[in-house]
């Protein structure tokens, strides 16, 4: 299964005229931990180059399997800047009911207002 990734390359300073420091900057995607470049897609699904660049706002995004990815802006250059064991897809966590509205208050009103969840009435 596939997941689509979105970022947005943000450079401190920027300013309206100086423009997005981080447009047209290169994006490359690695499987996380290696050296091994993942496979990216479009949103279409198509194959997309990798290292993809960015826009010339600053922001990427690709598709690619749900797993863990090291990103790096700018790879191998002094300016690089990475973001690493990203999770791309999605997260996997065990159900739990906040609220279970099935259950009726056994409460009295008096109750109902002095517990620590009250909404208005």
């Amino acid at each position: 299964m596939t997941a689509t990734y979105n970022n947005s390359i943000v450079i401190q300073f920027d300013t309206v005229e100086s423009g997005n420091s981080g447009a047209l900057k290169p994006v490359t995607v690695f499987n996380a931990g290696t050296t091994n470049k993942a496979v990216l897609t479009d949103l279409a699904g198509f194959p997309i180059d990798n290292p993809l660049q960015a826009d010339s706002t600053g922001n990427y995004t690709f598709n690619a399997a749900n797993g863990l990815y090291d990103i790096y802006i700018d790879y191998g250059l002094a300016t690089q800047t990475s973001i690493l064991n990203e999770l791309v897809g999605e997260i996997s966590v065990d159900v739990q009911l906040i609220n279970d509205l099935s259950q009726e208050w056994a409460g009295t009103v008096s109750e109902y207002k002095n517990s620590t969840v009250s909404f208005p009435i």
